[in-house]
């Protein structure tokens, strides 16, 4: 298995999503998934690049640095982020 954060960016303007991933394929090789957040635009593939921000030994570290660049990024009230709550160890932190 692998776990990976990635970045979904827009191509054109600032709007971005931070999510983690765990798949069976490589991460490079796992273009069919662009997160599961209903905030993100259904065009998604068309208007965004999917950026692989790193690829983590375990689950737990993939969440892990995912909480930490929510938290770096206030992606929970932070208007360019599709993001509209924080992930926490314990499930997603809704402000």
């Amino acid at each position: 298995m692998y776990y990976y954060t990635y970045l979904i960016q827009h191509k054109k303007e600032l709007f971005k999503y931070i999510g983690v991933r765990t798949s069976k394929v490589h991460p490079t090789e796992d273009t069919d998934y662009w997160g599961s957040s209903k905030h993100i635009p259904k065009n998604v593939r068309e208007t965004h690049s999917k950026i692989i921000l790193k690829i983590h030994d375990t689950r737990e570290k993939a969440v892990a640095h995912e909480i930490h660049l929510h938290n770096l990024n206030d992606v929970a009230i932070n208007p360019i982020y599709y993001n509209k709550d924080k992930q926490t160890s314990l499930g997603f932190d809704i402000p």
